[in-house]
C-alpha cells in the first residue's frame, strides 16, 4: 500500500503531530508499506518565492526530488512563511502551506507512473487548511482520503471568541473586528469541514468521545472510524525516585511541560500556587514550554508575587531531569466543551513514566486519570480545589506514588491499536476500489 501523507509538522521538528506520525510511519514501513510525506521546509522559509518555484516545476513537468526520512519515507518539502503566534498570520501561513502541499501532491501524482501512484491520501489536523488540501487532492486525483483528527474541529471554533483572551485584553476596535470577522469565517469553515468529514473514506481520532461525537453527528459510519490514541513511545525512563514515606513534605515540586497556548491558559495554576502560599504551603513550580500564553503567564506570576521557574521548550530527552525532579506533573486544559473530547498526549507520556498526574481537566482525560489510578483531578478553573489538592499531597506524600496499572494500559493500547491500524487503511483502500468500479 502506498500512503501519501499531508502534514504541516515533520522531522526534524519535534512536536506532538510529528511524534505521532513518525511512530505510525515507522510501523507502516516495517509492514512493507510505502509512505510519502508532503510537509513544509525545515529550518527556512521561502514564502511566495518558493510557491513560484513549485508552480514552475508543475508547469514545466519537471521531476521533483525527494529526501529520505529516518524511517525510509520519501519527503517532499514545500515553502512556508515564518511562524507567528498571531491567529491571522498563523491562518495565512497554514493556508499557504496547504495550497503549496496541494500543488506538490499533484506534481507527485503526475510524475508517478500509473502503477506507482498513492493508494490513499491522509491529511493531519490541526491545521484545518490541510484537511481542505487533502479533500481537493482526493477529488482531483480520484484517490480515497482519510482525515487524522486530533481535536474536536470544528467544535473548537465555537470558543473562538475566547481565543484572543490569552494574549491580553484587546482594544475595543480590534476586538470588534476580530469577532465579526471570525463569526463569518467560522460559519463557512463549519460547513466545509462537515462536508469533508462526510465525504472522507475514513477518519482517525485520538479520543473515544471525539469519535462518538462524529458518529452521533452522522459524519461517517462506525466501520470507517478508527481510534488511534497518542500512545507513542517516549525516550524518557519511568520515575523511580518517589518521595520517602513521611508525615509531610516541606515543598511540593510541580512540573508543567508542554504548550502554553490558548487551550491551556495557566491562570488557574498560578492562582493556586499563590493561594497555597497564603495558606502556608510551599509549591515549587517549573514551566517548560512556549506558546501564545507564555508572556501572560509570566506577567501574572509577577503580579501575584510568586516565583516560577520558566524555561524554554527543549528536546524530550533533555526533560528527563525535570521529570525526575517533579513530584506531580500537570495536565491542564481550559473548561471548553470541545476540549472535553480531547486527551493531551502528555497524559499518556506521564502514565508511561509513572509520574503522578495533577489533572486540571474534564471529560475523557479526567475519566482516564481516575479510572487508571494515574493521579488526581480537579475541575478546570478551580484554583481553590487545586490549592487544596496540593496541600493534601504535601500532607500525604504516599499519594504521589503511582502504580503500574496506567503504564501497562498505555503499552497494551499502543501495541493493539498500532497492530490493527494498517489493516484498517487497507480495508478503506479496498472499499474505495470496489465503489469506484461499481
Amino acid at each position: 500500500m502506498r500512503v501519501q501523507l499531508i502534514t504541516q509538522y515533520w522531522w526534524p521538528h519535534d512536536g506532538v503531530p510529528h511524534r505521532r506520525w513518525s511512530w505510525i510511519t515507522e510501523a507502516l514501513v516495517k509492514n512493507g508499506h510505502q509512505v510519502t510525506v508532503v510537509t513544509p521546509v525545515a529550518g527556512k522559509e521561502r514564502g511566495w518565492n518558493g510557491l513560484r518555484s513549485i508552480l514552475r516545476e508543475f508547469l514545466s513537468h519537471r521531476t521533483v526530488a525527494a529526501e529520505i526520512g529516518p524511517h525510509g519515507e520519501s519527503i517532499y518539502r514545500v515553502p512556508a512563511s515564518k511562524h507567528s503566534d498571531s491567529l491571522v498570520k498563523r491562518a495565512f501561513n497554514q493556508g499557504m502551506v496547504a495550497f503549496n502541499s496541494l500543488v506538490m501532491v499533484l506534481v507527485i501524482w503526475r510524475n508517478a507512473s500509473r502503477g506507482m501512484r498513492p493508494h490513499l491520501i491522509v491529511g493531519t489536523v490541526p491545521a484545518l487548511p490541510t484537511a481542505i488540501a487533502t479533500w481537493l487532492a482526493s477529488r482531483i486525483t480520484d484517490t480515497p482520503y482519510v482525515v487524522d483528527l486530533r481535536d474536536a474541529w470544528p467544535q473548537l471554533l465555537e470558543e473562538v471568541s475566547r481565543w484572543d483572551e490569552v494574549r491580553g485584553k484587546p482594544t475595543a476596535l480590534r476586538s470588534t473586528i476580530f469577532r465579526r470577522g471570525i463569526k463569518v469565517s467560522t460559519g463557512l469553515v463549519k460547513i466545509l469541514m462537515h462536508r469533508i468529514y462526510r465525504e472522507a473514506d475514513g477518519i482517525i481520532v485520538t479520543a473515544e468521545t471525539l469519535g462518538e461525537s462524529l458518529l452521533d453527528g452522522g459524519m461517517l459510519e462506525e466501520s470507517d472510524l478508527f481510534i488511534l490514541r497518542n500512545v507513542y513511545p517516549t525516550p524518557l525512563r519511568p520515575k523511580t525516585n518517589y518521595p520517602a514515606s513521611q508525615s509531610a513534605k516541606r515543598s511540593l515540586k510541580v512540573l508543567y511541560a508542554g504548550k502554553i497556548g490558548r487551550a491551556q491558559d495557566l491562570t488557574t495554576v498560578l492562582e493556586a500556587v499563590s493561594l497555597a502560599a497564603e495558606r502556608g504551603y510551599s509549591i515549587a513550580l517549573r514551566v517548560r514550554g512556549t506558546g501564545a500564553g507564555l508572556q501572560q503567564a509570566r506577567d501574572l506570576a509577577d503580579r501575584l508575587g510568586i516565583s516560577v521557574d520558566f524555561g524554554e521548550t527543549v528536546a524530550r530527552q533533555a526533560l528527563q531531569e525535570d521529570f525526575d525532579w517533579a513530584d506531580p506533573a500537570l495536565v491542564h486544559l481550559r473548561n471548553w466543551p470541545a476540549l472535553h473530547q480531547a486527551v493531551p498526549s502528555k497524559t499518556f507520556e506521564l502514565m508511561r513514566q509513572k509520574i503522578h498526574i495533577t489533572g486540571v481537566v474534564a471529560g475523557e482525560t479526567a475519566d482516564l486519570i481516575r479510572t487508571l489510578g494515574a493521579g488526581h483531578v480537579v475541575p478546570p478553573g478551580d484554583y481553590h480545589g487545586l490549592a487544596e489538592l496540593w496541600a493534601y499531597l504535601l500532607e500525604n506524600p504516599d499519594e504521589l506514588v503511582v502504580g503500574d496499572r496506567a503504564r501497562r494500559w498505555v503499552i497494551s493500547t499502543e501495541k493493539e491499536e498500532l497492530r490493527l491500524f494498517p489493516a484498517y487503511l487497507e480495508r478503506l483502500v479496498e472499499n474505495a476500489r470496489v465503489e469506484r468500479t461499481m
